[in-house]
């Protein structure tokens, strides 16, 4: 997938439509190539969709290197404001696979940069909270270009099981 450099700023989102209940989503940058710099990569990350289109309502997945954040699409659009926490600060490079799982009946969307957990984001509004459809929103501009090598897609059950295992004897 690629974003190429252009006179203007857009932001092009890419779905995969054949799997509906995508609850994690993980996209592995290229190694080289124009706009692989580390500098662009946080100009891209992992969409949550709840109808197989561009157009429709979800949630925008971002890690810029010190924050994981938030943001409601709505028809399409990307709402500008989004909720933001600070974390440890990793670094985030051309060849980095950053991961996102929204666990839908609670909200919550876990961050991943190279398997290592950033931390979550909360969602208290539940009406997008059923996003199933998973892909991807990159950033072009005049400056930017971006290219992810891979993007996979998983379901993944929520655990139900808070029984404790009975005592074994030997």
């Amino acid at each position: 997938l690629h974003s190429s450099a252009i006179g203007t700023t857009t932001k092009s989102i890419a779905l995969y439509k054949g799997m509906p209940n995508a609850n994690q989503v993980a996209i592995t940058w290229a190694p080289s190539g124009d706009g692989c710099e580390t500098a662009y990569t946080a100009y891209g990350g992992v969409v949550f969709m709840s109808s197989p289109s561009n157009a429709g309502n979800g949630y925008f997945a971002q890690f810029t290197g010190t924050q994981i954040r938030l943001f409601k699409i709505t028809t399409g659009v990307v709402n500008p404001s989004g909720t933001s926490v600070t974390v440890s600060s990793s670094t985030m490079a051309a060849g980095s696979t950053f991961m996102v799982r929204a666990t839908t009946a609670t909200g919550k969307f876990e961050y991943f940069l190279n398997g290592a957990s950033l931390g979550s984001i909360t969602n208290t509004e539940t009406s997008l909270a059923s996003a199933s459809y998973g892909g991807a929103l990159l950033y072009g501009g005049t400056a930017v270009e971006n290219d992810i090598e891979e993007m996979t897609f998983s379901y993944n059950a929520p655990s139900t099981d808070v029984t404790a295992p009975a005592a074994a004897t030997i």
